[in-house]
């Protein structure tokens, strides 16, 4: 029933632009440490492959020499809803977006992983090789006043451990960006399962080395979406397979030449399968409980203005409304927040956004006959800074404070996470990049099975993980690419999933190395 009403609602509210859309293109881009979901970092151009995560830093000069070409000016749909994407929207700003052409290209590339605790659990490490075959398929179609995106990308993986590690991964992803006269804005859509993931941010083991973005297919388009509009994945857990979904529409109305109104929808969902996870607190029986499947609905408002062609102030408002599978608890949160954003070029972007959060908690007693509903008041705060140096380097961090799903852990978590990262422009050829991320994730809920309770109040995990990878090009059509990632967790109780307890850390190096061919993009009318 909740489905339907915010899927009819969010139907509605965007009834009145239904009529703009057309096909279009997207130019590509991807976020740093969004293997951390949510952290903007630098599109890439169809035929010159980078990494996601690599190419967050760099700033690109809107031209691009391919073979003594020059790329086509940015389409005014893509400065409108990229480049300048609105502080009061659901995406961040994009800096350096070059042109985007109609196009498709299938790529296929080699991924191999040498991981000294394969099953992300502590105490029982257990080495493993673990090698990927993948391809995909992008697809641009740039139309007047708007750009389609489709992409898919799929792989098998194969494991030294007798099968253990065998895992296959999907990525579907679907945007729209259109623009009219004073109006613009973008849908987007994005399907991705994997068997195996464990990784911080929701992303697949394969995310961490960027291929999706190699291979011309890159998860969001030239949309990078913030924290708030992703299903929370902010602690390790196991290996084990899960979906994740994210439907966001946008409609942003230039009310002014200095004002503008944004109102954006959101749907996402988060689903394990035959995870389980067992808890052990001092004195009390073993209670095991399911990885918790977690949806989340609601819309975000905002007014702006812009005061200078560096300077933006905003406030927002947003609504979020929290529910989990099988468990009789829901969440509705609201957030108010004065922003503001600073950018100089290409050079400097500063983002900062910071006010009162109330959430409405309705969740069972202990016997789970009676129910209640409590009033948590806290803060919310977002923050991001991109500063491109010379001799192509840039540095990107910043830092998050808000209300998540839980990562399939907790029943709701308030989450702070900080990340950074830098990328170097070495040579015609190499690319040096560097990055590491931080979450700290504190239970809303306790979380109780038959009167026996699971995940104790104020159960905190924090979690971290740091990388440097190197990438060299050869000719136009082929990347090779190595690195190293290391993850480190504790956990201030112990957790037994599928019978491997993890206590107080969890200690991971993984060697990361692969080479990825694709075609040139071969243009479509």
């Amino acid at each position: 029933m909740k489905l339907g009403t915010y899927l009819v609602a969010l139907m509605l509210g965007f009834a009145g632009v239904a009529g703009v859309y057309a096909p279009i293109a997207r130019a590509q881009s991807q976020n740093p440490a969004e293997q951390q979901p949510a952290q903007p970092a630098q599109p890439q151009q169809p035929e010159k492959p980078a990494d996601d995560k690599s190419q967050q830093g760099k700033s690109q000069q809107g031209k691009s020499q391919q073979g003594g070409e020059d790329q086509l000016p940015t389409p005014p749909v893509v400065a409108g809803t990229s480049n300048d994407a609105p502080l009061t929207g659901a995406s961040q700003p994009i800096i350096g977006l070059v042109a985007s052409r109609s196009y498709f290209v299938p790529s296929v590339f080699f991924f191999g992983q040498l991981d000294s605790n394969a099953s992300n659990s502590a105490g029982n490490y257990q080495f493993a090789s673990i090698n990927t075959i993948m391809g995909s398929i992008a697809v641009q179609k740039l139309g007047r006043a708007s750009q389609f995106n489709l992409g898919y990308l799929a792989g098998r993986s194969f494991s030294s451990q007798n099968g253990a590690f065998n895992s296959t991964t999907q990525e579907a992803v679907a945007s729209e960006l259109w623009s009219r006269g004073r109006w613009d804005g973008f849908i987007l859509d994005k399907l991705l399962y994997s068997s195996q993931a464990a990784f911080l941010g929701g992303s697949t083991p394969f995310d961490i080395a960027g291929l999706n973005s190699v291979a011309g297919l890159a998860g969001t388009g030239s949309v990078t979406l913030r924290n708030t509009f992703l299903p929370g994945q902010g602690i390790f857990t196991p290996f084990g397979p899960r979906l994740s979904n994210t439907l966001v529409a946008q409609v942003n109305n230039h009310l002014s030449r200095r004002t503008f109104f944004t109102l954006v929808g959101d749907y996402d969902v988060l689903h394990f399968y035959n995870s389980t996870f067992t808890s052990f607190p001092a004195a009390l029986p073993t209670p095991s409980f399911n990885l918790l499947d977690s949806s989340a609905a609601g819309f975000q408002a905002g007014l702006g203005y812009q005061r200078s062609r560096r300077d933006t102030f905003a406030v927002i408002y947003r609504f979020n409304d929290l529910w989990f599978g099988g468990v009789p608890v829901s969440i509705r949160d609201n957030t108010l927040e004065g922003a503001y954003q600073r950018q100089v070029g290409e050079r400097l972007l500063l983002q900062i956004g910071a006010g009162p959060e109330i959430s409405i908690i309705h969740d069972p007693s202990v016997t789970g006959t009676n129910f209640a509903s409590g009033t948590r008041v806290s803060w919310t705060m977002d923050s991001l800074i991109h500063y491109a140096l010379n001799r192509g380097i840039g540095v990107t961090a910043g830092y998050d404070h808000f209300l998540s799903s839980g990562s399939g852990v907790f029943l709701g978590a308030i989450t702070d996470r900080v990340f950074a990262g830098a990328s170097r422009q070495i040579s015609h050829v190499w690319t040096l990049d560097v990055n590491v991320s931080y979450a700290h994730n504190r239970d809303l809920v306790p979380l109780f099975n038959a009167a026996n309770l699971v995940v104790p109040a104020n159960s905190t995990y924090d979690s971290v993980y740091g990388g440097v990878e190197m990438h060299r090009r050869f000719g136009r059509d082929s990347d090779l690419f190595f690195g190293y990632l290391g993850r480190y967790q504790t956990s201030s109780f112990t957790l037994c999933p599928q019978g491997i307890c993890q206590g107080s850390n969890i200690v991971g190096h993984q060697f990361n190395f692969g080479f990825a061919w694709h075609l040139r993009p071969v243009p479509i009318g």
